[in-house]
C-alpha cells in the first residue's frame, strides 16, 4: 500500500516528503481523487468524436523557397493535421511585416528575425517559440571591384536595407564599429539585385542562402559583410506568435511548435525531397541548382548536426537584447521576461500547487532551498559574469584574427570529407571569390585550378584522408569572374581516435609578392640575355650572329613571341630583314620588297614617326598582332625596328613596353657597335678624301693577287701614277679644290678597271692600280696592262669641269686640265719582293715624268 502511494505521489507530480505531519490524510485523499479523476477522463477520451482541424495561418517572410523547408515538410508529411492544425502558408511581400501581421490578428503564426525581439522589448506582446537558423543569415553584398571590405567602407555610401533605419542586426553592427546611421545612406530594400550591379546602391541586404548565387550564376564578383564577424551573432527565421495565442490556445501553441520542429528535422535529412517539392506543388520560380545552394546554406545555419532545432538560449537572447539597448534601439529598461516560450509550463505550475499544499511542512525546506538558490544564484552570477568576460575576450580574439587575417591577406578552411565540401573563413572566401560560411562541393572547388594542376591537388587531398599526409603548395587560380590570384596553401588532418575525421588548412594571397618574383625572375632573364649580347660584342661574334641571337632569346623571354631586327638602308629608304629567326621566309621576303613609302606595315610606320606601333589583330603574314619599336641610335637618329609578332591578338602591358624598349636600345648598341668598327676599317684601309683603298689595304690585296697568281698561273700588273699639273690648283685655288679635282680623277680611274681590280690612293696627288689574274703569258699580259695604262691616261687627259662655291655670291666653274705619268710592273706569284715591286713601279712612274709626262712606261 506504502509502494502504491509512493507511485501515485510521483505520476501525480508531488514530493513524498510534502506529504508529512498532518496533511498526509488530506493529500492521500486529493491524491487518490486526482488518479481517479485521469483515469475517467482517459477511459472517455474514446467516446468523445474527433474534432474537425484548427485553421491555423503561419506568415512567411518572403516568397516559397528552401528557406521555409520545415513548413513545407510538417504540411505535406501530415505532421500538423496529426496535431489537429490545417496550417495555412501566407508567402511574404514586399512591405508586409509578419509581426504586424501577428499583433493585427490577420495570422497566428509568423517567422521573423531580431526585429521580434525589438518589438517586444518596445512593448508589443511577441513570443519567440523556436529558433530554427542558429545563426543569422543577413549579410550586406557589395561589389568586388568597389573596395569596400569593411563597415567603415560604407560611410557616405548607399546602403539598402529591407527595413530601412530599423533594421536592428546591420544597425547594431554599425553603432558598434563606432559608425553613426546618420553617416550612411540608408534606402528601403527593393529586393533587385540589379540595383547593385547597375552602381544605383553600394551594398544590399541579402540572404547567405539567396542572392549570393545570383551573383554567381550572373558571373558577378561581390564580397560579404557579415554581423557576425563584429559581434552581432542573431538568431535568425525565429517562429513566432503572440501571447494572445499562447493564453488562448496554449495547447494549439505547443502542437504547432512541436509539428513545425518535426517537419525541419525531416526537410534536413531529406533536402532533395523538399527540393522536388518546391519545383513541384509550389512552382517556385528557381533552377534545382540554385534550390540546392540554398539547402546546404541553410544547413549552414541551422546547424542541425550540432544543436537541436529550434534550440533558444536565454542568456544569448539576453545579449541580443543588451546589444539593442546600448545601441539605444530600444529603451534600457525594457524588459525581456515572456519573449521566451515554454514549452513545459504545468512543471511550474506544479510546483507551485506543490508549495501552496505543503505550506505547513516545508517551510523549512523552502527556507533551505532558497538558502541554497541565493548561494547557487550568487554562484552562477559569477559564472555568468565570468562566462561574458571570455565571451568577449574571445569575440575579441575573433576579431582580432579577422582583422589579423584581412591584413595579412590569410583565411582557413574545414573540409568534411564525409560529403567531400569545404567551408571557408571570411578571408579564404574573400581570396577565392565565394561566400564566407557555406558548403562549397569539391568540384566547385577544383574548378579554381588549371586542368593540369587539378590532378595534383586531388592526389594531394587522397594522400591526406589516406594516409595524413600534410601538404603545402603554391598555385595560381582563375576566380569565375576572371580574375586571377595567387595562393600559398598549408593544410593537415585532423585525427579523431587515430582516424582523419577532416581537413584543416590556411590559404594567404601571395599575389603582390609572386608577382614581384615572376616580374624580377623575367628581369633576370632580361639581364642574362642582356650580358649574353654585350659578351657576344666582346667576344667578336659576326654582327649579324648577334642581331640573331637578340632576336631569338627576347622571344623565348614571351612564349607565343617571335622578333626580327630590320635595319634601315640610308641610300634606299627601305627596311631590310637582319635577323627574323622563327618568322616565315614570307615575312623576311615581304620585308624586301616592301616599298618605303608604304604605311599599312607597322614596322615602316614605326620607322617614318620615330614612335612605338602597336596593331593588336590582323598583323599579316601568318602573325595576329605585331609591334613595332623604333631603334634610336646616340642622337636620336632611327637605326631600324625591332618587331615583336603574336600568333594570336595581343596587346603589350608594362613589362612588354619596357622589353621592347630595351631591346630596341640593346639593338642599337649592337648596331652602332657595328657602324663603329666599320669606320674604324675605314679609316685604317680607305682613303678618307675619295674612299679608295689606302696603301695598307693595297699591300693587303697585293699579297692576295701574288698568292692566287700561283694558283693560276697567271700575271698581275701594278701602276704607279702620278698627276702632271696638280701643284698650280693648289696654289691658286686653294686645297679644297685640289681635293674636288682628286676626287674626280678617283672616279675616272675606278671607271677604267673591272671590280676585281684594286684603285689605291698613296697619298697627294699619287694613285696605285693593280690588275689581278691578267694572262699565263707575259707578253699578253703585258699587252693587256697596257691597254688599261693608256684608257687611264686617256681618260685623265680630257679637262675637269670644278664647281667652288662662295660665301654671298654664285658659284664659280673652273676648268682644269692635267695629265699623268704612269710606271707600270708585271708581276707573277712571289719571285719578286712585294716591297720591290711597289718600289719598281714607282722608279719607272718617275722615269715617264723624264721622259715628257703623259706618259706610260713599263720596267723591263
Amino acid at each position: 500500500m506504502k509502494r502504491g502511494f509512493h507511485i501515485v505521489y510521483q505520476r501525480a507530480g508531488f514530493a513524498e516528503d510534502t506529504a508529512s505531519g498532518c496533511c498526509r490524510p488530506l493529500l492521500f485523499f486529493l491524491l487518490l481523487l486526482s488518479v481517479v479523476s485521469r483515469a475517467a477522463f482517459a477511459a472517455s477520451d474514446d467516446d468523445i468524436p474527433q474534432k474537425a482541424l484548427e485553421i491555423v495561418k503561419l506568415q512567411l517572410r518572403w516568397k516559397h523557397q528552401f528557406q521555409f523547408a520545415g513548413y513545407y515538410a510538417a504540411l505535406e508529411k501530415g505532421f500538423y493535421r496529426e496535431a489537429g492544425l490545417d496550417v495555412r502558408l501566407r508567402e511574404g511581400e514586399p512591405g508586409k511585416e509578419p509581426i504586424d501581421e501577428v499583433l493585427a490578428g490577420r495570422a497566428e503564426y509568423c517567422t521573423a528575425n531580431s526585429e521580434a525581439l525589438q518589438a517586444r522589448l518596445q512593448g508589443k506582446p511577441l513570443v519567440a517559440l523556436a529558433a530554427i537558423f542558429q545563426h543569422s543569415p543577413l549579410v550586406l553584398l557589395a561589389l568586388a571591384d568597389s573596395g569596400i571590405r569593411t563597415p567603415h567602407d560604407l560611410v557616405g555610401r548607399r546602403v539598402m536595407l529591407a527595413r530601412g533605419r530599423h533594421d536592428t542586426e546591420f544597425l547594431a553592427m554599425f553603432l558598434r564599429e563606432g559608425i553613426r546611421p546618420e553617416n550612411l545612406d540608408i534606402v528601403f530594400s527593393t529586393a533587385r539585385i540589379d540595383d547593385l550591379i547597375a552602381g544605383r546602391i553600394d551594398a544590399i541586404n541579402a540572404y547567405l542562402s539567396n542572392e549570393p548565387f545570383l551573383f554567381r550564376q550572373l558571373g558577378v564578383d561581390v564580397v560579404a559583410i557579415n554581423p557576425g564577424n563584429y559581434g552581432i551573432d542573431y538568431y535568425g527565421d525565429v517562429l513566432v506568435t503572440s501571447e494572445a495565442e499562447i493564453e488562448a490556445n496554449p495547447e494549439r501553441a505547443r502542437a504547432m511548435r512541436e509539428a513545425s520542429l518535426k517537419g525541419w528535422r525531416y526537410a534536413m535529412d531529406h533536402p532533395d525531397e523538399i527540393i522536388d517539392l518546391l519545383l513541384g506543388t509550389y512552382r517556385v520560380p528557381k533552377s534545382r541548382e540554385h534550390l540546392e545552394f540554398e539547402a546546404r546554406a541553410v544547413r549552414s545555419l541551422i546547424l542541425p548536426d550540432l544543436v537541436e532545432i529550434g534550440h533558444m538560449n536565454p542568456g544569448r537572447w539576453r545579449g541580443v537584447a543588451e546589444v539593442l539597448k546600448t545601441s539605444g534601439m530600444v529603451d534600457g529598461d525594457a524588459r525581456l521576461e515572456g519573449f521566451i516560450y515554454d514549452p513545459e509550463p504545468h512543471i511550474w505550475q506544479a510546483r507551485m500547487r506543490q508549495t501552496v499544499m505543503s505550506l505547513g511542512g516545508v517551510i523549512a525546506a523552502i527556507l533551505l532551498v532558497i538558502l541554497y538558490m541565493c548561494v547557487t544564484q550568487r554562484r552562477l552570477r559569477r559564472e555568468i559574469a565570468l562566462r561574458r568576460e571570455v565571451e568577449d575576450r574571445l569575440r575579441s580574439v575573433n576579431d582580432l584574427l579577422q582583422r589579423t587575417g584581412r591584413l595579412a591577406k590569410v583565411g582557413g578552411f574545414e573540409k568534411n570529407i564525409v560529403n567531400n565540401t569545404t567551408i571557408l573563413t571570411e578571408e579564404a572566401a574573400r581570396i577565392r571569390g565565394a561566400i564566407p560560411g557555406v558548403e562549397i562541393p569539391a568540384d566547385e572547388i577544383m574548378a579554381y585550378y588549371s586542368p593540369e594542376e587539378r590532378p595534383f591537388r586531388l592526389a594531394e587531398n587522397e594522400r591526406a584522408i589516406r594516409d595524413g599526409i600534410p601538404w603545402e603548395h603554391e598555385s595560381l587560380l582563375t576566380m569565375p569572374s576572371g580574375k586571377q590570384a595567387w595562393i600559398y596553401s598549408r593544410g593537415e588532418a585532423l585525427f579523431r581516435d587515430g582516424k582523419v575525421v577532416k581537413l584543416v588548412g590556411a590559404m594567404q594571397d601571395i599575389t603582390d609578392r609572386k608577382l614581384v618574383e615572376l616580374a624580377l625572375m623575367r628581369r633576370t632573364r632580361e639581364l642574362e640575355m642582356h650580358n649574353s649580347i654585350l659578351g657576344q660584342l666582346h667576344e667578336g661574334v659576326a654582327f649579324a650572329d648577334v642581331l640573331d641571337s637578340l632576336a631569338a632569346q627576347t622571344g623565348k623571354l614571351r612564349p607565343g613571341m617571335r622578333c626580327a631586327v630590320l635595319l634601315l638602308d640610308a641610300a634606299s629608304g627601305r627596311l631590310h630583314a637582319v635577323a627574323a629567326p622563327g618568322l616565315p621566309e614570307s615575312f623576311v621576303a615581304g620585308i624586301e620588297a616592301l616599298p618605303a613609302d608604304d604605311e599599312t606595315c607597322p614596322s615602316n610606320r614605326a620607322l617614318k614617326s620615330g614612335r612605338r606601333v602597336v596593331v593588336e589583330g590582323g598583323a599579316g603574314d601568318g602573325c595576329a598582332a605585331c609591334w613595332a619599336q623604333p631603334i634610336k641610335g646616340r642622337e636620336k637618329r632611327v637605326l631600324g625596328v625591332f618587331d615583336a609578332h603574336w600568333e594570336a591578338s595581343a596587346a603589350p602591358g608594362e613589362d612588354d613596353v619596357r622589353l621592347l624598349e630595351n631591346c630596341a636600345n640593346l639593338a642599337a648598341v649592337v648596331i652602332e657597335h657595328h657602324l663603329s668598327e666599320e669606320k674604324i676599317r675605314n679609316l685604317a684601309y680607305f682613303d678618307v678624301l675619295t674612299q679608295l683603298p689606302n696603301r695598307r689595304m693595297l699591300v693587303d690585296r697585293l699579297r692576295q693577287a701574288m698568292a692566287n697568281g700561283r694558283r693560276s698561273g697567271c700575271r698581275g700588273a701594278l701602276m704607279f701614277l702620278d698627276l702632271d699639273n696638280f701643284k698650280p690648283l693648289n696654289d691658286t685655288f686653294g686645297h679644297h679644290v685640289g681635293d674636288l679635282l682628286l676626287i674626280q680623277v678617283a672616279q675616272r680611274i675606278v671607271g677604267c678597271v673591272r671590280e676585281t681590280d684594286t684603285v689605291a690612293r698613296f697619298g697627294g696627288d699619287e694613285f696605285v692600280i693593280m690588275l689581278a689574274e691578267l694572262d699565263v703569258d707575259r707578253n699578253a699580259s703585258e699587252v693587256l696592262a697596257r691597254g688599261v695604262a693608256e684608257k687611264i691616261r686617256s681618260i685623265l687627259a680630257e679637262p675637269f669641269v670644278l664647281t667652288i662655291g662662295r660665301k654671298g655670291g654664285e658659284p664659280a666653274v673652273i676648268e682644269h686640265r692635267c695629265t699623268a705619268s704612269i710606271g707600270v710592273v708585271l708581276f707573277f706569284d712571289h719571285e719578286y719582293a712585294l716591297d720591290d715591286i711597289i718600289r719598281w713601279s714607282d722608279e719607272a712612274m718617275y722615269q715617264a715624268k723624264e721622259a715628257g709626262r703623259n706618259r706610260i712606261h713599263f720596267r723591263e
